[in-house]
């Protein structure tokens, strides 16, 4: 039976076909084989990702549900058994749950939107989506989340710098470019006051 491998698991079609009828869905197709390939248990694309995200980093850094769970701040607490029910696809992550979640585990809440390509699948261009965007390269998928370039496969390097630009708050363009003024002001002062001596 052919399977697939999300993260260190691996999910055969019988389990994929099991959780759909538990949960009356139909079986995902998997045109290409990463984690978003799917929508499981009711959850849309970016869902699963972070469910996935979130379970990887957990085991990377060996901690279990219950620490996890006690890192969060009294009041904003998931307890374990609701990250549970998020790692296995049975919730939905809100976007409070999403900073919450990545506070915790020390990471930005961005790498829990990330896609991630497992390197022993073979595929030199993988492909991925998240929900709403169109199927892109996984590399360029990352730079959409990261605000780095638009979710197309352009190469026009004006256009995608144009685009990086307006998902910059204007107040922090303002600070970028005062800060950059500062230290080339500084840095003629030091020349200047060398040339003095």
């Amino acid at each position: 039976e052919k399977s697939f491998r999300f993260g260190r698991n691996i999910h055969t079609l019988h389990d994929v076909d099991e959780n759909a009828r538990k949960n009356q869905t139909r079986r995902p197709e998997f045109p290409y084989m990463c984690h978003t390939c799917g929508v499981i248990g009711g959850l849309g694309r970016t869902s699963w990702t972070v469910a996935h995200v979130m379970k990887m980093e957990r085991r990377r850094r060996k901690i279990s549900l219950r620490e996890l769970s006690s890192r969060m701040p009294e009041g904003l607490r998931l307890s374990h058994a609701t990250l549970s029910e998020i790692e296995r696809g049975d919730r939905r992550v809100t976007v409070d749950d999403l900073t919450v979640i990545a506070c915790a585990l020390g990471i930005s809440p961005v790498t829990l939107l990330m896609p991630v390509h497992s390197p022993d699948i073979g595929d030199n261009r993988p492909v991925a989506e998240l929900t709403g965007t169109p199927e892109l390269p996984v590399r360029r998928l990352c730079d959409w989340v990261r605000g780095d370039a638009p979710p197309t496969e352009t190469e026009d390097a004006h256009e995608i710098e144009a685009y990086r630009r307006q998902n910059l708050p204007r107040w922090l363009w303002d600070a970028d470019a005062s800060a950059s003024d500062g230290a080339i002001g500084e840095g003629h002062g030091r020349r200047g006051e060398g040339n003095d001596g």
